[in-house]
């Protein structure tokens, strides 16, 4: 059974709310950072990005049109306030039980949403961190590489003590990012 059908029989399907502040991004690295968002295995996401109050009208226009793409994109504008700002702005506008935060320029790997919520099927308390790639195509982990053998995916802090902790978009519950 494919990844996309076997999400959709999981007795356990919430809402993840994806927070990806933006300022001045580069075309082709927003875009693709949506497209992995889109195609997600795991269906059920709202993306919500945050315009930071971009100097150059072409990246609002570009959000615009983006958001377009899929009814599950929303995309909000804000006068410069710095990332904590668009990301406070971003968490306002969330209906999920649960966030991720990705950076404008990075990749979700099309399983990564699906990994996590099928790890919660048994454990909905788990804390997992989303490695994903860069745009650029190297890896941000701490000087691990495609060839060390570290996977893109999703790892479980609670069921992997010890794994690596690199550069991660994090994954976690709404109940918690509310006590912050």
């Amino acid at each position: 059974m494919k990844l996309r059908e076997q999400s959709r029989i999981f007795s356990y399907r919430p809402l993840v709310s994806i927070l990806t502040p933006t300022f001045n991004p580069n075309d082709e690295f927003l875009t693709g950072a949506i497209e992995s968002v889109i195609a997600q295995a795991y269906e059920n996401w709202e993306l919500i990005l945050v315009d930071d109050g971009s100097g150059d009208s072409s990246a609002r226009a570009l959000l615009k049109n983006l958001g377009r793409r899929d009814a599950r994109i929303q995309i909000g504008v804000q006068e410069h306030g710095g990332i904590s700002s668009a990301l406070n702005t971003g968490l306002a506008r969330a209906r999920g039980d649960w966030i991720a935060l990705l950076d404008h320029d990075d990749l979700l790997e099309s399983d990564a949403l699906f990994r996590a919520i099928e790890l919660m099927q048994n454990d909905r308390e788990a804390d997992c961190d989303l490695f994903r790639r860069r745009q650029n195509r190297r890896w941000e982990t701490g000087g691990a590489t495609p060839e060390t053998g570290l996977v893109a995916g999703i790892f479980s802090n609670a069921r992997l003590p010890g794994t690596f902790r690199g550069h991660a978009a994090r994954f976690g519950a709404r109940r918690i990012s509310q006590r912050v």
